[in-house]
């Protein structure tokens, strides 16, 4: 009798020649990419070099027309102080404009105020607050607030004036207490 071999109809080296194949297609990617790599690599250093060498000798040209032309650093010292002067003729104009804006506060405008209170009529305080001048006073008479009022409304720096009416301090004094509101003109 005949041996029968049941492994006769399969070939023992199929798998191994397989995996070989694979490992021989990865390891030729595999050098393949190393190499596109690192060529890849080597032209971006190159070429970084090469801009460094352009930008270097750039630099020397530079600084080689400054050495030349000895007027620049002339120019650069005549630039600052055009600067300065710009920036100093700037603030004067804004102060220019804030004293053409602003009403002005000195002796013959606090005469003026004083000159036109009538006798019987006693300053307490004043106020100056966003272009307006709060005046409270005393006055005995009661037509005094109004008269004041009045008065004060026909000067050159007041733009309206604002008077509310009066109220007793107290019974013994019999004084009147008011405030008035001015509403100032900037110099112009």
């Amino acid at each position: 009798m005949k041996d029968i071999n049941f492994f006769e109809g399969v070939k023992k080296s199929a798998p191994q020649r397989k995996a070989a194949s694979a490992i021989k297609i990865c390891s030729i990617s595999l050098v393949v990419v190393i190499i596109l790599v690192g060529g890849l690599y080597a032209y971006l250093f190159i070429t970084g070099k090469a801009l460094d060498n352009k930008i270097s000798d750039v630099k020397q040209q530079i600084d080689q027309l400054k050495n030349d032309n000895s007027g620049v650093s002339q120019v650069d010292a005549k630039k600052k102080t055009l600067e300065a002067l710009i920036s100093y003729t700037k603030q004067v104009q804004e102060f220019k404009t804030s004293v053409d804006v602003y009403p002005i506060f000195d002796e013959w405008f606090f005469n003026h105020i004083l000159n036109k209170m009538p006798s019987d009529v006693r300053l307490v305080s004043m106020e100056y607050k966003d272009g307006v001048l709060k005046i409270t006073a005393l006055a005995k008479k009661s037509l005094s607030p109004a008269l004041y009022a009045q008065r004060l409304a026909v000067c050159c720096q007041m733009e309206k004036i604002n008077y509310s009416g009066n109220f007793i301090v107290s019974d013994e004094s019999d004084m009147l207490q008011f405030t008035i509101e001015c509403v100032l003109k900037g110099e112009q």
